[in-house]
């Protein structure tokens, strides 16, 4: 006869094994032998703290008569157990005596909502599954009542897992839920709230800078228009098959954010190529968003390059007050000069090593202004050649010289507030700007009670 190697206690809504503190008071004892035993010789006992007896029953046996389940007849109190096995193999021989000790502790009687998930639902109609911590009946009501008023019932097969078929969840987000246990009597009331969502999520940005350099790093970002958790995939495929974000997980509701972000390393990027991924986002409702897709170009040894976005060359600027902002496909520091000789030493600076550099706040008077920015970047490149920009503050609005809307009809010299025309009017006017320019005029008519007429 060989030895008993396991001996699990499994209880109902818990999944590990070897609990020392069970929550439920009449929990399933599993028991594995690693060979064929006598069903008949099988000697199972539970034993309370006061060295009392409890009576349990054989509820499985499997085929193969290794894996058996026994249970108490009763509920068990709160306290100290020690369960022991002992059985015979097919030839009579008895193994050891193996035993498992375990502690009751029963927590209040609760409710967890299991469908529909987070109570968002996709439809109208809908199934509503509820779990109850202990073995219980529970009722329903849409208006709050205690247990013994509700006259509506959930259906059970365990007295554990409960459901309501077919809700109809425009009557009221609001449903108030009792259930009162078989072990002590126990009652108590929760009330869930419940919303429809039939819109898919919308992905509305999704952005990851390309990679010049080493290392080979960058940050998948996508932002959706309701809370959402998200995956990733090289290849199109679905969400359950794709790979969640870090830390989003669809089962904590938590999770769900309207911001997302993937760091992608050389385990998921491939240098030389442009890298294609597919992102999809699924919503509390379990709506999945339709698939987008980015494709991050890595190309490690690329050249050094400097971009201006802010200001632009020959652009013109209403504020004195002004913020270069440059980007680097590379990590640099970067310095800004009006004079080409005083760039990397008297200029100004953007800051530490980055890709992204925007200045400090820096007030420029009204006139045409070229800037030159040079950037430091590792080895080989070093310094990069100096790129420029050439603008324009105007910060003074045009000046009107004239508007003449004087009316200069032969015959009516003396009436140039009037016209006998109902479709046209003679007007003229000019308007100067030194510094920029004129780009538009835009007028309007209006008559006495102020209408405005286009």
């Amino acid at each position: 006869m060989k030895k008993i190697t396991t001996l699990a206690l499994f209880l109902i809504l818990v999944s590990s094994c070897y609990a020392l503190v069970i929550q439920n008071p009449k929990p399933t004892i599993t028991t594995i032998f690693n060979e064929p035993v006598l069903v008949q010789s099988i000697d199972a006992k539970l034993e309370y703290s006061n060295n009392d007896l409890i009576n349990l029953i054989l509820i499985h046996t499997s085929p193969d008569n290794t894996t058996f389940k026994h249970e108490p007849i009763n509920f068990l109190p709160e306290g100290y157990y020690i369960f022991s096995i002992q059985a015979s193999d097919i030839h009579g021989n008895p193994g050891n005596l193996k035993t498992q000790q375990f502690t009751i502790q029963v927590p209040p009687l609760s409710i967890e909502l299991i469908e529909p998930r987070f109570g968002w639902s996709p439809t109208e109609i809908f199934n509503i599954t509820i779990e109850s911590s202990l073995p219980s009946d529970c009722r329903y009501s849409l208006v709050p009542k205690n247990y013994e008023d509700m006259t509506s019932f959930f259906t059970t097969e365990d007295n554990i897992t409960h459901t309501l078929s077919n809700f109809d969840g425009t009557i009221t987000n609001l449903l108030y839920i009792a259930c009162k246990t078989s072990y002590n009597n126990e009652t108590t009331v929760q009330d869930f709230n419940f919303h429809i969502d039939t819109s898919p999520p919308e992905i509305t940005s999704i952005h990851a800078e390309d990679i010049a350099e080493f290392p080979i790093l960058t940050t998948l970002q996508v932002t959706t228009n309701e809370r959402t958790v998200c995956t990733y995939s090289k290849t199109q495929t679905s969400f359950e098959d794709s790979t969640p974000f870090t830390g989003e997980n669809q089962t904590r509701e938590e999770n769900y954010q309207l911001s997302h972000s993937q760091t992608l390393t050389d385990q998921q990027l491939i240098d030389f190529q442009t890298n294609s991924f597919y992102v999809i986002c699924k919503n509390r409702a379990r709506l999945d968003s339709t698939t987008s897709q980015i494709d991050i170009d890595v190309q490690s040894e690329s050249e050094a390059e400097v971009t201006i976005n802010h200001p632009q060359s020959n652009s013109y600027l209403p504020s004195a007050s002004i913020r270069f902002n440059i980007s680097t496909n590379k990590v640099a520091k970067c310095h800004f000069s009006n004079n080409t000789n005083e760039i990397s030493g008297s200029g100004g600076a953007f800051g530490t090593f980055t890709k992204e550099h925007v200045s400090s706040p820096l007030l420029l008077p009204p006139n045409t202004h070229t800037y030159y920015f040079q950037c430091l970047v590792n080895t080989p490149e070093g310094l990069l050649n100096p790129v420029s920009t050439t603008f324009t503050i105007d910060t003074s609005p045009p000046n009107l010289l004239y508007v003449n809307d004087s009316n200069n009809l032969r015959g009516m010299e003396n009436l140039s507030q009037f016209t006998y025309y109902k479709t046209k009017l003679f007007v003229k006017w000019h308007a100067e700007d030194n510094e920029s320019g004129i780009k538009e005029y835009n007028y309007s008519i209006f008559k006495d009670n102020s209408r405005e007429y286009n």
